[in-house]
């Protein structure tokens, strides 16, 4: 008989156990929580989906092998990497639009562990390096939306991790995931050199090598390949639309900041120092300090997160737990004490110096949420340590502030499912993402007529949301987006008021509210004569989209409100009338 050591088998079993629970987790209700699509993951979602069946983007017009973006607004490969869910699992577009980053987002704790422990050798600061990261609120809300930033991260990671496990020439394989992360975010490209260079920089401290060493030889390969890439790559995105998106960068701005220059030289009393402290750098040095600065706000980090983007996250708490900065400042303290993890002191403190780089080059908006996502990855490993520091003290104590750690652990989990998918609901995702599954409901022979301001993106989100992409509909869907002519099936999305003449009989005509009114172009009187009622916001119940000739929710009793108490999100449980009642209101709220 065989005996196997116990404790042998206990720390990978133990590892396995909560990388389960951790996908269980981010599987719990991904279909309805969030309950809205931003337009950035619509786009992805419907790319992955004509990819996977047709291999290229919804215009038919780009390969992903062309490493070219298919949209200037958005990256490269996202969607390439998306398309084998969105294979998968053709029935349900949002549950595989949303899969593929729940997997990244299990899996990038272990990575984040994993470079942990290559630089320090410690299980007990792996394990609880892999705890923290694992129900980290930013890591957690992006496992469960198809944000680009993510992607990068975890490909970049899986980079760094490859090139401190490997060895020898093994090491340039860590290349492709690095190449592979810089075409899943544009806002991370500014950073993939750098990072290679930190994490080139630590395998060569681990290492105690002389830099000349033969053993170095694979490192010193690798930044030349990766280095050739990244200048290749930077003159390449210059010769192509893409290539717009530089002008965000502040040094495209300098005239910009020379005339805010002048109007502080003209408002200062007349001095020789005045070119000297006020010109076109000093002005883009400030700026760029203060976006730099702003990704260290401390009440954005702990306290209420980014509220201006509260479709993206859980914005009444923090990016990361309250109890993270006291860890902080101890995790701090005591990694640049321990002799033994200088180059993790070295490495951390260099990512979390780099990870708001994004946001100081950028004119156009801060955005840390996305932009400085590698600082809030660097400051999560800084956070580890801390409670790693905080366990070799008294016990008690310890266990103290694991409870804490805790309580605030399962207050976001609170806030994530039974606060946030109503108040995340705030502007028009979630009514378009209504409007798709009202679509989805009517019978095909039913023709919809949507007038929007933002037609491109709610023509994907009905798309999506009614399924309507399929092989049968991909040929139609790639003229459509050629033309310009946004049709497809029984539906029709433009800005345009509707045209004279609808045949009522068989049309429904939806009108979004911030839309310009449309008298004296079609018959007013006869619009209002028909059947009628409005997609409803859950916070105020204001009107968001008013459908006249509403064949589906006008035959119900509607309310003039709505108060919605119960999980409603997932509509695919809910009958015909309880989707009506729970969403819609009477037209009168107009």
């Amino acid at each position: 008989m065989i005996v196997v050591p116990l404790p042998r088998l206990v720390f990978p079993g133990l590892i396995i156990t909560v990388l389960l629970l951790s996908f269980a987790a981010r599987l719990y209700k991904l279909s309805s929580v969030p309950s809205v699509v931003s337009h950035d993951e619509i786009y992805y979602m419907v790319e992955a989906k004509t990819i996977s069946l047709t291999g290229r983007d919804p215009s038919g017009l780009w390969q992903p092998s062309s490493l070219i973006p298919a949209n200037t607004l958005f990256a490269e490969l996202p969607g390439t990497i998306m398309s084998l869910a969105a294979r998968l699992i053709p029935q349900n577009p949002l549950l595989a639009g949303r899969v593929t980053s729940a997997v990244m987002g299990t899996l990038l704790p272990l990575l984040l562990a994993g470079v942990v422990f290559e630089l320090s050798k410690n299980k007990r600061l792996f394990l609880i390096t892999f705890l923290i990261a694992t129900v980290n609120p930013w890591i957690f809300q992006f496992s469960r939306m198809s944000f680009d930033s993510l992607f990068s991260l975890f490909f970049y990671f899986t980079g760094f991790y490859l090139l401190l496990r490997l060895t020898g020439f093994w090491k340039l394989l860590a290349a492709i995931p690095f190449i592979l992360g810089f075409y899943q975010y544009q806002g991370l490209k500014v950073v993939f050199l750098p990072f290679v260079l930190i994490a080139a920089l630590a395998v060569i401290l681990q290492s105690n090598k002389n830099l000349f060493s033969k053993k170095l030889l694979p490192i010193w390969l690798f930044l030349l390949i990766l280095s050739i890439f990244f200048v290749s790559q930077v003159i390449r995105i210059t010769n192509q639309a893409a290539g717009e998106r530089t002008n965000d960068i502040i040094f495209a701005h300098r005239a910009d900041f020379r005339l805010a220059a002048g109007v502080q030289q003209q408002q200062s009393i007349e001095n020789i120092f005045q070119k000297t402290f006020v010109n076109s750098y000093t002005m883009m040095a400030r700026s760029a300090a203060q976006a730099y600065l702003g990704s260290f706000n401390p009440q954005q980090l702990f306290v209420n997160g980014e509220a201006r983007r509260n479709p993206f996250s859980v914005w009444s708490l923090g990016i990361l737990y309250l109890i993270d900065a006291p860890l902080l400042v101890f995790g701090l303290l005591a990694l640049w004490r321990e002799k033994r993890h200088k180059v993790l002191a070295i490495t951390i403190s260099l990512l979390i110096l780099l990870g708001p780089l994004p946001s100081a080059l950028q004119t156009n908006d801060i955005w840390i949420m996305f932009r400085s996502s590698l600082l809030f990855i660097s400051l999560v490993l800084l956070s580890g340590y801390g409670l790693y520091a905080v366990t070799k003290l008294n016990r008690i104590f310890a266990i103290a502030i694991v409870a804490l750690y805790v309580i605030f652990v399962t207050q976001f989990f609170y806030e994530y499912f039974f606060r946030y998918p109503i108040y995340g609901t705030e502007g028009k995702y979630f009514a378009e993402r209504v409007l798709g599954e009202y679509v989805r409901r009517l019978p095909k022979s039913q023709k919809i007529n949507v007038y929007a301001d933002e037609k491109y993106f709610v023509f994907l989100e009905i798309l999506l949301s009614a399924n309507l992409i399929t092989q049968d509909s991909v040929q139609q869907l790639q003229e459509a987006m050629q033309s310009g002519i946004y049709s497809l099936s029984n539906v029709r999305v433009d800005t345009t008021c509707f045209p004279v003449g609808i045949d009522w009989n068989s049309t429904t005509a939806v009108k979004d509210s911030s839309t310009a009114p449309c008298e004296g172009e079609q018959d007013v009187e006869q619009m209002k004569s028909l059947p009628k009622s409005a997609i409803a916001s859950l916070l105020d119940s204001g009107a968001v989209f008013t459908l006249y000739n509403d064949q589906l929710c006008a035959q119900y009793s509607l309310g003039g409100s709505l108060f919605v108490r119960t999980d409603v999100f997932d509509f695919s449980k809910l009958s015909d009338e309880a989707f009506c009642r729970s969403f819609f209101i009477t037209s009168e709220k107009e």
